[in-house]
């Protein structure tokens, strides 16, 4: 009895503890179901776990892409340029033709031009040496100058190192009749470069190039001799540019 009454107690005990449990839960379900809720929320993406050093970057196609550098769209083709014009000058062939073949008085006059170095000179040929800078480009090669006074200076390139290919001529022929101040110039440029970059800045500068070349030889040849002979406002004729 003693252990029967025991344990009756302990079970109403139990039965009480439940009651007031189950009568607080109660009461808690329904302060919830009456109380506000608040508007559901959007699910936040992942942000990936950060490394010791510093935060982990966004994806490649979430950055910018900045271009410090870009060189300006290219013509198809080869990397060779060629260009050749005629002109009448008003000075004579041997006027022209000392202004051309003065080749170690270059950097004085001829833009881009640094340094020139004349050796092995004989009567129809010498070797030079010629410095050229293309800012920030700066380079040296070794020519052949081939000259027949006064109708022919003309430039090969020998050493291979700059350029697969460059030839310079220079051709005078009487200009106009009975005006011995006068000649006509045919002038032809042929050149290209080993180097892939060499060539994309030569296609940049090309048509600069050759529209000062013919200008600096004449401004150079007034200043030796004067004013020109005869005053011609036309264009070259351009046989040919690519």
């Amino acid at each position: 009895m003693a252990i029967g009454s025991i344990a009756s107690e302990l079970t109403s005990s139990e039965m009480r503890a439940s009651s007031r449990f189950l009568c607080r839960d109660a009461a808690s379900s329904l302060l919830l179901a009456h109380e506000p809720r608040p508007p559901p929320q959007r699910p936040l993406s992942r942000i990936p776990a950060t490394s010791q050093r510093g935060s982990t970057p966004p994806p490649p196609s979430l950055c910018p892409r900045r271009h410090f550098f870009k060189l300006p769209s290219l013509p198809f083709g080869g990397k060779r340029k060629d260009y050749s014009e005629q002109r009448i000058l008003g000075y004579s062939m041997q006027q022209m033709y000392n202004v051309v073949a003065d080749v170690d008085k270059y950097p004085e006059f001829v833009p881009w031009c640094t340094d020139a170095t004349i050796a092995n000179r004989t009567s129809r040929h010498f070797n030079c040496m010629m410095e050229i800078g293309f800012h920030p480009l700066i380079e040296r090669y070794n020519s052949v100058v081939t000259v027949v006074p006064p109708n022919l200076v003309r430039s090969v390139c020998t050493d291979g190192m700059l350029f697969n290919h460059l030839e310079t001529t220079w051709r005078f022929s009487p200009g106009i009749r009975g005006n011995d101040s006068s000649c006509r110039l045919e002038f032809s440029l042929s050149f290209e470069f080993r180097s892939v970059l060499h060539s994309h800045l030569s296609s940049v500068f090309f048509n600069e190039v050759v529209k000062t070349m013919v200008r600096s030889f004449l401004r150079r040849a007034r200043a030796l001799y004067g004013e020109a002979s005869i005053v011609d406002h036309r264009r070259p004729t351009v046989v040919s540019r690519s």
